[in-house]
């Protein structure tokens, strides 16, 4: 389950670049099984990136996002955190910190 306590992490990827990147194309493009295959992140995705430091929370990203001015409720920014991870999490880009595996 994820809860608001999660830290999010970028594994060997800077989230300044990514988010930078994101800014200009919200489709990232890797290569699986020898087949380029293309996904799309949603529109607030640059934002929420560039806040992931491997030290704050999901709580913290959201908090931070709604000082910058940011109109978004805990369920709707859980929501489009959610449609991120989804993408990033099988590529091996995202994480969470001291996450079990089981």
């Amino acid at each position: 389950e994820i809860t608001a306590e999660l830290v999010p992490v970028l594994l060997n990827m800077d989230p300044k670049k990514l988010a930078s990147s994101l800014l200009k194309s919200r489709r990232i493009k890797a290569t699986l099984g020898g087949v380029e295959r293309a996904f799309y992140l949603p529109e607030n995705s640059a934002e929420v990136i560039a806040l992931i430091d491997g030290r704050r929370t999901l709580r913290q990203i959201h908090g931070r996002l709604r000082a910058r001015g940011a109109k978004i409720n805990w369920p709707i920014f859980l929501e489009q955190f959610l449609a991120i991870y989804d993408v990033l999490h099988p590529l091996n880009i995202i994480l969470f910190a001291g996450a079990k595996l089981e």
